[in-house]
This record gives C-alpha cells, structure tokens and sequence, in this order.
C-alpha cells in the first residue's frame, strides 16, 4: 500500500501506483497506511502530536531524528506505541542507509583508520532563503531551539 503525499498543489500528479493526500491527516488515517515516516521538516517540538496522532491510527512510525525533545516525552512515545502495538522507530534516514554498514566497518578498522579521537561535523542550510527556511524554522515552544535541530542532524 504505497502513499504519496504532495502538500504542494503545483506538483500533484496522478499516476496507478499513488494515492493523492491533502493533507497529513488524510495521511495518517487512510485504510491504506501501513506506516508513516516523519521526516526532518516537522520541528522538533511538533513531531510528538504526529507520532501520537499516527500511533492511535495504528500505524507504524518511522521518525527522522529528533525522536523527541525530552526524556519524558521520549518514555511517553513508548509507552503510546507499546499499548498501540505498534513499531516506532528514530533515526530512520541514518540506519536504513545501504551504505551505512560498509561505512562504518570501514572507519572502525584500525588497521585503515588508527584509533579515532576526534569526529567533527557542520552542518548549513541557506537560511536566508524564505522557501527553505519555512522547513527549518523552530517552534517557540521547542525549549532547545535551533542549537538542538543543529546538534541532532551533525551528530
């Protein structure tokens, strides 16, 4: 059961193999949903209500990182997901990546690599750009602000 969502109107099209959403709503209680996946332009503080909206749909959540934005909030999507009997998952971008595992036997070899001390990582996005900053933008109530969208996304 494939979905395609496409919030933006000047891009639907309509093909055999894609179901038309609106809105992520319309996503989230399709019959036709097996799972969501909760990518990296929902902020942070919002994702919660997605995950909890999607969980008591009964779907499956895959969620990009941030899972969530405390230790409590974190327990409280596990528990929803447990009595939900239902998978969720963080961090999907990253450990579903083909290439990840050869990746990371490769830098763990000591023979090729020696011992790491140091990992260093930026991050940029064009901020100044209105259409790509909508996707970034924090929520007010995100306690951690933009330091912690940028910190999870490097680390």
């Amino acid at each position: 059961r494939d979905l395609y969502v496409n919030l933006f109107d000047e891009h639907k099209s309509s093909t055999k193999d894609n179901i038309i959403a609106d809105s992520c709503e319309q996503v989230i209680n399709s019959i036709n949903v097996d799972a969501v996946y909760i990518g990296p332009n929902i902020a942070p503080g919002l994702k919660k209500d997605y995950i909890l909206k999607s969980l008591e749909s009964g779907k499956h959540v895959l969620v990009d990182l941030p899972l969530s934005i405390s230790s409590s909030e974190y327990l409280s999507l596990i528990k929803a997901a447990q009595l939900a009997q239902k998978f969720i998952m963080d961090g999907a971008a990253f450990v579903h990546n083909h290439g990840i595992e050869e990746f990371l036997e490769q830098i763990t070899d000591r023979k090729k690599f020696g011992c790491i001390k140091t990992i260093k990582a930026s991050f940029f996005i064009q901020a100044t750009d209105p259409a790509i900053n909508q996707y970034w933008s924090i929520d007010n109530n995100d306690q951690h602000g933009c330091i912690k969208v940028l910190g999870w996304i490097c680390v």
